[in-house]
């Protein structure tokens, strides 16, 4: 089970047929004052979109939407929260599928089925006029065969349980276990925390590659989320996104 508790909040549910990006919507939304507590959907992206930019397949079948929330004053109150998302996204997939060590949480942001992505989250933050921050979770999640963009393997849900997941059911599953992980951010133990994740994490133990050519071993993740890996010579360094990549996978984290 994720990290996560019952959301404390009603949100609005908008569902569109088509869209560019739900997370460029809620951005353009923000901008024109629409501050509004929300998930919004959608059955078809036409420019869906990762960290730094990658493109984000986005196959019809597949759940695509954003989460829309207040974030306060302080952007701090965000840091590390992708990961406990992951935990939640990680939650709803097992409610569709029994296969439990083969959902794995890998470091960032990513959800995997074996040794496929099948789903990513993507964290955006937007300053209102008040002073305050407002937040966009954006979450792809691939229930049907996908290809990748960038022509790397991905897992599907529809493989594993060999009965179709629609858009709408998965929805219902996916909204309270991230509302929830939103709602009781970050109030817990965070060494705790980093524990339950690694009981999750994608690769743990595994070699890695860092941006500076340097290998070592994957340990899971520091107090503030970082990766944390140890060094041929006995050294451990925590490591933010970007900058590692998984060498049982061949691409950058």
């Amino acid at each position: 089970m994720g990290y996560s508790s019952r959301p404390q909040h009603q949100a609005e549910i908008q569902w569109l047929d088509e869209i560019d990006s739900t997370n460029a919507q809620a951005a353009r939304d923000i901008a024109a004052g629409y501050l509004v507590r929300r998930w919004l959907l959608t059955h078809r992206q036409t420019a869906g979109r990762g960290r730094q930019n990658r493109a984000w397949a986005s196959a019809q079948g597949n759940f695509m939407g954003s989460y829309v929330w207040p974030i306060g004053p302080d952007l701090a109150a965000v840091q590390g929260l992708s990961l406990s998302i992951g935990l939640a996204v990680r939650d709803a997939i097992l409610r569709f599928y029994s296969g439990m060590q083969a959902v794995t949480c890998k470091w960032p942001n990513d959800i995997f089925i074996g040794m496929g992505k099948a789903a990513g989250i993507l964290i955006e933050t937007h300053s209102v006029a008040d002073g305050t921050f407002w937040g966009v979770v954006g979450i792809g999640v691939n229930l049907v065969p996908t290809q990748a963009p960038d022509g790397n393997k991905t897992g599907y849900l529809l493989a594993e349980t060999e009965t179709p997941v629609s858009a709408q059911d998965f929805f219902h599953a996916l909204a309270p276990a991230v509302e929830g992980a939103i709602d009781a951010w970050p109030g817990h133990n965070k060494a705790a925390f980093a524990e339950l994740w690694a009981e999750t994490a994608f690769g743990l133990g595994g070699d890695i590659e860092l941006k500076d050519g340097r290998t070592g071993v994957f340990e899971g993740i520091d107090l503030s989320g970082h990766a944390v890996v140890s060094l041929p010579d006995g050294a451990k360094e925590a490591v933010q996104a970007g900058d590692l990549r998984f060498v049982s996978l061949g691409e950058s984290s």
